[in-house]
C-alpha cells in the first residue's frame, strides 16, 4: 500500500506545472529546426530554387566547386559583388529573410545549400560559398533524409550574440530525394524566451 501511495504522490508532483523544468535551448532549437525544414520544402519558391540548383550544378568537379568558393570569398572581403548578390537578392533568399523576421527574434540567420554543399539562398553574406567541408554539411546531406545536427553554444561574429546553429537535411516532398540542407543560426536569448 505504501508503495502505491508513493507512486501516486510522485505522479502528482510530476504533473505540477510549477515544478516543470524549462525546455533547454538546444531542445527548443532542434524542434524549431525541424519545423523550419518542413516549412522550407513546403515553400514552392525555396523548393524550386533547390531543385534548379541541383540540376544546374550536377557534375561540377571539385576544382570547379573550389573555384566558385574562392570567388565568393574574394567578393565577401569587399562587400557583396555580383556573384554574392545573385544569391542574396533571389526570391528564395527573400523567403528566408521573411522567415527570420517572423521568428520573433529566435532566428539570427539561416541559409540553404544544395546536395554539393553550395549555397542556394541565405539571409546574410556567409564567409564561404561551399559548406561541403563543414560539419553542417557532413553530418546532414551524406547521412540522408532526417539527418540533423546541433552545434555548441558559441559567440557569433556575424550577429555579435550568443547563438546555437543547427542543420538538417532537406528532402524533396515529391520523391524523398535529398535536395541539400538548411542551417539555422538561433539567437540564444530568443530561444530562452517563452512562447
Amino acid at each position: 500500500m505504501n508503495r502505491r501511495v508513493a507512486m501516486l504522490a510522485a505522479l502528482a508532483l510530476l504533473s505540477v506545472p510549477a515544478l516543470a523544468q524549462p525546455v533547454p535551448p538546444v531542445a527548443r532549437g532542434e524542434a524549431l529546426l525541424r519545423a523550419e525544414a518542413a516549412a522550407l520544402v513546403a515553400d514552392p519558391v525555396v523548393l524550386e530554387a533547390l531543385r534548379r540548383a541541383n540540376r544546374e550544378r550536377e557534375g561540377l568537379t571539385q576544382g570547379a566547386i573550389q573555384a566558385l568558393d574562392q570567388r565568393w570569398r574574394e567578393e565577401a572581403k569587399g562587400g557583396p559583388a555580383p556573384f554574392i548578390r545573385l544569391h542574396l537578392d533571389s526570391p528564395a533568399s527573400d523567403r528566408l529573410r521573411q522567415r527570420r523576421e517572423a521568428s520573433a527574434g529566435r532566428i539570427a540567420n539561416l541559409f540553404v545549400y544544395d546536395r554539393l554543399g553550395l549555397n542556394v539562398a541565405q539571409t546574410w553574406v556567409s564567409h564561404d560559398y561551399w559548406q561541403g567541408d563543414e560539419d553542417q554539411y557532413r553530418l546532414t546531406v551524406p547521412k540522408g533524409p532526417g539527418a540533423l545536427q546541433m552545434g555548441p553554444e558559441e559567440q557569433d561574429d556575424v550577429v555579435n550574440r550568443p547563438v546555437i546553429a543547427g542543420s538538417m537535411t532537406l528532402t524533396d516532398p515529391a520523391d524523398g530525394a535529398v535536395l541539400g540542407a538548411v542551417t539555422v543560426v538561433f539567437d540564444l536569448a530568443g530561444l530562452r524566451r517563452s512562447d
